[in-house]
């Protein structure tokens, strides 16, 4: 739950075979496939979304006042546009901050 007491989901995306494409097509095509998943992301989230890139091929979007059925199809949206796996947890409630992360990595795996 946000500090406003309405809800929130957390989206991790995992963007698929970045390894396989860099190996084959050299870094500048992964590169590429990066870009296109920010690009995705922002085509696919509202003005009050917060989008952040965690890791080499990772990212992390939290949807302020979303439950989990946004951000499932906030996660499709993305998906049309881009191969990625994601995980989603929501916080309907009082909850720590790590308790949302591990949530949607577990279900990110």
């Amino acid at each position: 739950m946000s500090r406003s007491g309405d809800p929130l989901s957390l989206v991790l995306l995992d963007l698929d075979g970045l390894k396989a494409v860099n190996d084959r097509f050299g870094h500048q095509a992964g590169d590429e496939r990066i870009q296109a998943v920010a690009e995705a992301i922002r085509a696919s989230q509202r003005a009050s979304d917060l989008a952040y890139r965690i890791g080499g091929d990772e990212y992390a979007v939290i949807l302020a006042g979303a439950r989990a059925l946004g951000a499932l199809e906030f996660a499709q949206r993305v998906r049309a546009h881009v191969a990625v796996t994601a995980g989603i947890a929501e916080a309907t409630d009082l909850r720590s901050r790590d308790a949302v992360i591990r949530e949607a990595d577990l279900a990110l795996i």
